[in-house]
Formats: structure tokens, sequence, C-alpha cells
């Protein structure tokens, strides 16, 4: 067996929970051999489906292998479609990747040798496998692609976009590449760089995804995990604000897994492999900022505070001289609220 049994039986959460929060602070290689050989990753990338063609059950079936996991380790896990990687590396990675299976009983990955093409692998100049191939081999080139230098630079510049700017300083991209090269790909040391990075030009440069939108709201009021139900209903301490009955008690609309929907960031389903769009202007167009102000006007009913002490909350300092006279002058709370969750401070990380 190549895994530990899992909680879930093959679903997106449980790839979530198994295989990235337990190495989000660890070593990039063992949140990348987690991620790769996770049976949810063998299945979206149709792994299940590839084996050896010279293996006794490719022979067979008349079945050969699939490139999906072998192409999208090399050009989006570890070395970055600029890596200096071939075609036939990735031919070679997919060869030594057959086998990789899933056991659906016990919700685990193995390595089916009957499944397996064996012999020797070239990959990015080193050579993996043997007559006769074993997990191993497949655990040290993925071990060595999470230390190689590019997977350094397409790690480190793939945080600072996320977390700074789209177009994020060469500067801190390279500061985030030596630490990664230093430690050995330890996630924390280039966290710190980023974390320490406080060049004022770059705040509020990135917008937040529908997701990190929705959630951070939420947050902002302090909704109670019992809420989160589409049904569920709120006990509320004050019902000025809130369009709830005589005794405090209202219904929380879907103001989260329906409402991404509509936001266009379904929960756990990007259109490919490669995740959600991070960018600007992919969640800065006009359909995007209408459907976030209709959560934010439909939302703002729910908060339990006035419209300065929400944005004292949610902003603090952060909020400008402008968006406090902006709120300060609304009509109503309601609409103060709104005018906050729809603030550029609020809208950006």
């Amino acid at each position: 067996m190549t895994g530990s049994k899992t909680s879930y039986t093959v679903v997106v959460g449980g790839y979530e929970n198994e295989a990235i929060r337990p190495h989000i602070d660890s070593y990039f290689r063992d949140l990348l051999l987690a991620a790769v050989t996770h049976p949810a990753m063998l299945l979206t990338l149709d792994q299940h489906a590839s084996m050896g063609e010279r293996s006794p059950v490719g022979l067979v079936l008349n079945k050969g292998s699939n490139e999906n996991l072998g192409r999208e380790l090399l050009e989006l896990h570890t070395l970055g479609v600029d890596g200096g990687y071939s075609q036939k590396d990735v031919e070679e990675m997919t060869g030594l990747l057959t086998g990789l299976n899933v056991d659906y009983d016990a919700g685990i990955t193995k390595l089916y040798l009957s499944r397996a093409q064996h012999g020797f692998f070239d990959i990015m100049g080193k050579r993996y496998g043997g007559v006769l191939k074993t997990y191993s081999d497949i655990k040290q080139a993925i071990h060595d692609l999470a230390v190689h230098p590019s997977t350094a630079r397409h790690i480190a510049r793939k945080l600072a976009s996320h977390f700074i700017s789209d177009d994020p300083p060469q500067s801190l991209v390279e500061d985030m590449e030596t630490a990664f090269l230093k430690s050995d790909g330890f996630l924390p040391d280039v966290y710190k760089v980023l974390i320490d990075f406080t060049d004022r030009d770059s705040r509020f440069s990135k917008v937040k995804s529908p997701l990190e939108f929705v959630i951070s709201g939420l947050r902002a009021f302090g909704t109670p995990q019992s809420a989160f139900a589409n049904s569920a209903k709120l006990r509320l301490n004050r019902t000025s604000m809130m369009g709830g009955d005589d005794k405090g008690v209202t219904q929380l609309p879907d103001l989260t897994i329906g409402a991404l929907d509509i936001m266009g960031h379904r929960l756990w389903g990007p259109r490919g492999p490669d995740g959600w769009p991070d960018s600007n202007d992919h969640w800065l167009r006009g359909v995007s900022l209408v459907q976030r102000a209709t959560w934010a006007s439909k939302a703002a009913r729910f908060a339990q505070n006035t419209a300065a002490e929400f944005i004292d909350n949610s902003l603090g300092d952060w909020a400008s001289p402008e968006l406090r006279n902006l709120v300060n002058g609304s009509n109503s709370a309601i609409q103060g609220v709104t005018l906050t969750l729809m603030s550029p401070e609020f809208n950006r990380r």
C-alpha cells in the first residue's frame, strides 16, 4: 500500500483534508507526494485507466498509458510550463507512474504490479526503475522534481502572484526561490519571506476570489457555524436590521455554496486541472461585480451591529477616511454595511 486509509471514499473533500492540509507547513516534497498520489488526483487525471502496454493487464486488455498525470506533474505541480522538460520526459514519467491505481474498497492508492510498465525511465537527466519497478522509484522521482530549481522558481512565483500581485516584484520571487532551495523546499521558510515583504505599493493589489469574499464576509458578521446550512435558522440578539420575526429568529438565505455557484466559483469544481484563475481581471468583470453586490446586499441584513461598528470590526485601520465618510452618510445601516462589503478595501487581500 502506498497510502493510509482515508476518512472518506475518494472525494475531493478527503483530498483537501488528507493530502493538502497536513502538509501545508511541511516540506514541499511531502505535500507533492501526498497530492499527486491521492485517489482523488488519480481519478481526476484518469490515472486509474493508465497501464503499461506490456504489463499483464495491458496485454490482455490491449490498453496502454494515459499521459494526464505525468504531464500535469511536470507542468502544473513542479517545473512549470517553461521548466525545461520535454515530451520525452512526459512519456518517461507517464511510464514510471503506470500501476498506480485506486483500491476502491479501502479508499487508498496502491501500486498494482500487474498494471505497471517495468524497466528504466529517464526523467530530467536522472534514471529510475529497474527490472521490477517499485513504489520507491516513483517516490524518488517525485522527490527529485520537488527540489528542482525550476520547481523552486515556479512555486515562488505562484505564491507571490497569489498573495501579492498578478505581476509580483521579481526581487520577491527571487528571494522566495532562494529560501526554497536553501531549505530543500521547507515551505514555512518560503512563507516567511512572503510574510516579511512590506512593500506598501503592493498592498491591496490582489482581489479576493468569490470564496475568499464570502468567507471573509461571514467571518465579519460573526456568523455561527450552525447557520451555514441552507435551511438553518439563525437566532439573533437583535432584530432591527435582520428582518427576523418577533422572536428574533430568521431564515439564513443561501449565502454560501449556492452563492459561489452564481459567482462562477463552484466549490471544488474548477473547469480544468490547473484550478481556478488567479488574476484580478477574471474576478473583476462586470457580471462578477454585480453578483458580489447582490450577495453583499442580502448578507448585510444579517449584520448584528451598526454600520460604523461593522466597518471597525471588519476593516479597522485599513478602512480609508473616504470609505468611513461614505458609510457614515448612508441612508441605513444595511446600506452602510453593503457599501463596506463592496469597498476596495474589503474586496482585496
